[in-house]
């Protein structure tokens, strides 16, 4: 029926321009009649929008990883999640996207700076595991594109794995008792031990700077895989840090504390330097910087699970408590009789039978503010003009020495 009408109108002697356009007037017109598009175009909405996507009508779904480089891809192509739904998964590293995956998940650290186009029923995914004060593009630009938000904050479609994956869930009975014994052996100095990874001037907390000045009344220890790490604090306090490999790194059941130290202070920002040590075994205590209210901690946290630097007015009075921690079993214990009433454990589905479920499920929803939802406003620079010396309450000499770490 299309190419008749063609003929009819390129019969009547209009021009080739005007034969062009009527050409694509009249593809739309039955790309329309059809009910399919050919091109994705965000709506106006300045909200999370209802939009209809075609059923996951394929058995297996297609799933995309655009420019993954933290990502360890499944041992298959294929997976099968949860016995019911099946998804094959490939590797794009280039800045055009394969129109016939189903699902497109874009890490945040590596948008591309110019936005590719994107398939009427593709999905796409926006992963992030670091804050947004890592950005690299303006994510205004992709207002209206992202199906789904897999980052650390609560109000994600699915919050990244290191901020929602452990749960904590009340027993009934006590399971375990404290042997402090070893609160009487070690010295009773506080041992507070660090292992940090990223020291870089994208890291905006002042982490560093608080645990060199904090090391003035405690026995810190510090360790590092990354050169960058030692040069930047032997710079400041020589022989305060040590550069080994994981495997040679002593125990933390050598030590009371753990610096579970964020590298930014971002809303809901709080990630496996923390989890990790609630969900080991070594009975230690953390102490934690991160994200942009105390409240986000008691929210998620069990209770009495971990010593925030904000609840001190200095690093000094830090200190101070963690010597009275030490030196008396009580308050040790205080900090760790969650473990007899909480148990931590992580969700059963990976993180690629996740994206599966979702290629499967299909949405009715596109994050229209996704700039909004993972905006820099919602971080605060304390590195920014020495401002840390006030937020953390240090010293003016400390203050005056200050790196990018």
């Amino acid at each position: 029926m299309l190419i008749k009408v063609l003929n009819i109108y390129y019969k009547s002697n209009f021009g080739l321009t005007s034969l062009a356009a009527f050409t694509l007037v009249c593809i739309l017109f039955y790309i329309n009649v059809n009910n399919r598009s050919i091109m994705y175009l965000p709506s106006a909405d300045n909200s999370h929008s209802i939009r209809s996507y075609s059923p996951a009508h394929k058995k297996i779904q297609h799933i995309e990883i655009l420019n993954p480089r933290w990502f360890e891809m499944p041992t298959s192509e294929h997976l099968t999640c949860m016995g019911m739904y099946e998804c094959r998964f490939t590797i794009n590293n280039a800045t055009n996207l394969d129109p016939n995956a189903d699902l497109v998940v874009f890490q945040f650290t590596r948008l591309p700076l110019i936005r590719p186009s994107k398939s009427a029923d593709q999905l796409w995914l926006l992963n992030a595991a670091e804050p947004q004060t890592f950005a690299k593009v303006d994510l205004a630009e992709w207002n209206g594109y992202f199906n789904y938000s897999f980052t650390y904050k609560r109000d994600s479609n699915r919050p990244n794995k290191w901020a929602s994956q452990i749960f904590s869930h009340k027993l009934s009975k006590t399971i375990r008792s404290f042997d402090n014994e070893r609160l009487t052996t070690m010295d009773l100095k506080p041992k507070v031990v660090w292992f940090v990874s990223h020291c870089s001037n994208l890291v905006r907390s002042a982490r560093l700077e608080y645990a060199l000045e904090l090391s003035q009344w405690v026995h810190l220890s510090i360790f590092t895989i990354k050169l960058r790490c030692r040069r930047a604090i032997d710079s400041i306090k020589p022989n305060l840090i040590s550069l080994l490999p994981f495997s040679e790194q002593p125990p933390l059941s050598s030590f009371h504390f753990y610096l579970s130290f964020e590298n930014n202070l971002c809303e809901d920002y709080i990630t496996e330097k923390f989890w990790k040590i609630l969900e080991g075994p070594d009975l230690i205590i953390p102490i934690v910087m991160g994200g942009l209210r105390m409240e986000e901690y008691e929210r998620t946290a069990p209770p009495n699970s971990y010593i925030h630097v904000k609840n001190f007015t200095s690093p000094k009075h830090l200190s101070e408590h963690l010597h009275y921690v030490t030196r008396h079993k009580e308050a040790f214990n205080y900090y760790l009789s969650w473990r007899n009433s909480f148990k931590l454990y992580r969700e059963d589905p990976s993180e690629f039978c996740k994206f599966c479920s979702l290629a499967h499920m299909r949405p009715t929803k596109v994050w229209h503010d996704i700039s909004m939802h993972f905006s820099r406003d919602q971080c605060i620079d304390v590195a920014a003009n020495n401002s840390y010396c006030d937020y953390y309450g240090m010293s003016a000499f400390k203050c005056k020495n200050r790196v990018n770490a």
